[in-house]
């Protein structure tokens, strides 16, 4: 593996990121935010882009994301269940990545979540940007964003609206 990755990610002031599976919060800047960002090029069905998720937040999502190529990480799920649905299954993060790297027409990769989904990728070098809508107030989730190492990273900061703040850590060479 050689390409690198980003990680995209909203989280309340306790870095809560969802609940029941599904995002406890209903904030219009913050989810065209992430589809301006995580979207390939607009003229082909699968897009430039890559998402990887989990299954849990694959189901959550209930279809695939437009416009970009998807990818859940599942053990449990089947291929061919879904293959006229443009949405690709791997067992493992590193599975995953190790073919999308193969493919030229993919140009940047997202890891979209869940929780053990990004304390993985945290783990990985070829991570190099972590974005994060931190969202205003609290709400009730069971579901966090994990601690991270932010000494490695250089910090942008951008206000996106009033109750959307966005942070860009990009890692340090």
């Amino acid at each position: 593996m050689s390409r690198n990755f980003t990680i995209i990610a909203a989280c309340d002031e306790n870095k809560g990121i969802g609940k029941n599976n599904s995002i406890p919060w209903n904030i219009p800047e913050d989810l065209l935010f992430f589809k301006n960002h995580t979207q390939g090029n607009v003229n082909e069905i699968y897009g430039s882009n890559a998402v990887i998720m989990g299954r849990k937040t694959f189901e959550s999502i209930g279809k695939p994301l437009k416009k970009r190529y998807n990818c859940v990480i599942s053990k449990t799920l089947n291929q061919e269940d879904y293959k006229d649905q443009h949405v690709y299954i791997y067992r493992s993060l590193t599975e995953c990545l190790e073919d999308l790297y193969k493919k030229e027409h993919i140009i940047q990769v997202f890891v979209i979540g869940g929780a053990e989904l990004y304390k993985e990728s945290l783990s990985l070098p070829q991570c190099i940007c972590v974005i994060i809508n931190n969202i205003k107030g609290t709400y009730d989730c069971d579901s966090f964003f994990p601690y991270f190492d932010t000494s490695n990273y250089n910090l942008q900061t951008c206000v996106i609206s009033p109750r959307v703040t966005c942070n860009i850590y990009n890692k340090l060479k």
